[in-house]
């Protein structure tokens, strides 16, 4: 840094004037300023009168009279010395080259402006030769595969109807049923349950069956078994969500029976008649409660016997995969505690089958009247198998209930 001797400016030797152009500069004296000879001095003013004040005594602190000057020359001499001039300190060769190859920063290229211009022209060659390869070796057209023709589906049988068409019979039933009033109907079974075990009026019990005089002589053999002790109320449980009735698609709710003969519980629903008063379903409660069905095919298996029973679609891994392809599957249960359900089956290419599978849904549970008989496995599973069903066809009409 370098002090410029004139006006005290600061910076790189570069900023300032090159050794040529001071070369010539040498320390000297400004020149004096000195009148013209041929001037003369101008006149001085004639000094006013000192008039005496009579009035004012003089006083010590007066200052002394000085002679006044009406009008002086306003151009002064200058001094006689002048500052002299200083010239810029001498530099050296190297000193030069140095402050000749300085750039100050505004001046300065950025070190980044070549780095950016590489990776510029960089990145345009690589999207060249992308697009050049792109061109030449890139996608190139599908070739054109023949597609195998699917062969055509056999024509369905006369007077069925497919769940595409129609909608299932409980879709429909769903749809205009009212709404179910469950507290009213666990107070009415809660009601026919006390009549039919704790009241000893033989009426009053047939009182709480729905048609209770045609099934008295079933009713009174319920009550007061031979050789056995009647069955004393243990508990009574409504069963979570609801049913769907088939054939009708009506829902309804079912409740659980527990007694001391039997510890599995038995299914308990309700039946309204033509005054609209709602009593116990007698079949369902005794095909349950007796184990009926089970009693039936230990006894005689390959004899089919109705009953009753709640059933939900499933997978069928109890059987083999070969019998699964063939049989549309079910869950049966016949207990209400639903611990030791049975694998139904039933014939996936028959009008049975594939109304079960137009009317039935997952996760849906359904009662329904069944002609059942054992289904012997390949790999020696219990099942059963669906013979017929309860509005299934013109031929299995609704029987009597």
């Amino acid at each position: 840094m370098v002090t410029c001797p004139h006006c005290a400016h600061q910076g790189y030797r570069a900023h300032f004037p090159t050794q040529g152009h001071t070369a010539g500069l040498t320390a000297v004296r400004r020149a004096v300023y000195q009148k013209a000879a041929e001037e003369s001095p101008p006149a001085a003013w004639p000094m006013a009168p000192q008039m005496p004040d009579a009035g004012i005594a003089p006083s010590h602190f007066d200052p002394p009279a000085q002679p006044q000057i009406w009008r002086q020359p306003t151009t002064t001499a200058p001094t006689a010395a002048m500052q002299p001039a200083l010239q810029l300190p001498p530099m050296d060769a190297d000193d030069d080259a140095a402050h000749a190859a300085y750039v100050p920063p505004h001046l300065q290229r950025s070190p980044w402006k070549a780095v950016l211009l590489f990776a510029v022209m960089l990145a345009a060659l690589g999207g060249g030769l992308w697009v050049w390869w792109d061109a030449t070796n890139g996608r190139k057209p599908p070739e054109n595969t023949a597609m195998t023709l699917q062969k055509a589906f056999p024509a369905p049988e006369t007077g069925e109807i497919r769940r595409a068409t129609l909608p299932s019979t409980a879709e429909t039933t769903e749809a205009t049923q009212p709404q179910i009033d469950a507290l009213a109907m666990r107070d009415d079974v809660r009601k026919c349950v006390d009549q039919l075990f704790s009241s000893t009026d033989p009426a009053v019990r047939l009182d709480a069956i729905h048609d209770g005089e045609r099934h008295a002589a079933e009713i009174a053999a319920f009550l007061a078994p031979e050789g056995g002790k009647p069955p004393q109320l243990v508990k009574l449980a409504a069963l979570k969500g609801l049913a769907t009735l088939l054939p009708g698609g009506e829902k309804l709710p079912l409740f659980h029976l527990t007694t001391t003969t039997c510890p599995e519980g038995a299914f308990l629903r309700l039946m309204e008649d033509a005054s609209g008063r709602r009593r116990l379903h007698w079949h369902l409660l005794q095909e349950s409660h007796e184990h009926l069905l089970a009693k039936a095919l230990a006894a005689a298996p390959e004899q089919p016997v109705w009953s009753w029973g709640l059933i939900k679609r499933s997978h069928g891994f109890e059987i083999s995969t070969a019998e699964r392809g063939r049989y549309t599957t079910f869950t049966l249960h016949v207990t209400a505690d639903g611990r030791h359900p049975l694998v139904a089956c039933t014939e996936r290419d028959t009008p049975l089958g594939r109304y079960l599978e137009r009317e039935t849904d997952w996760g849906q549970a359904y009662l329904v009247r069944m002609l059942l008989r054992h289904l012997k496995t390949e790999n020696g599973a219990e099942a059963v198998i669906i013979i017929d069903c309860e509005g299934a066809t013109v031929e299995s009409a609704v029987q009597p209930r």
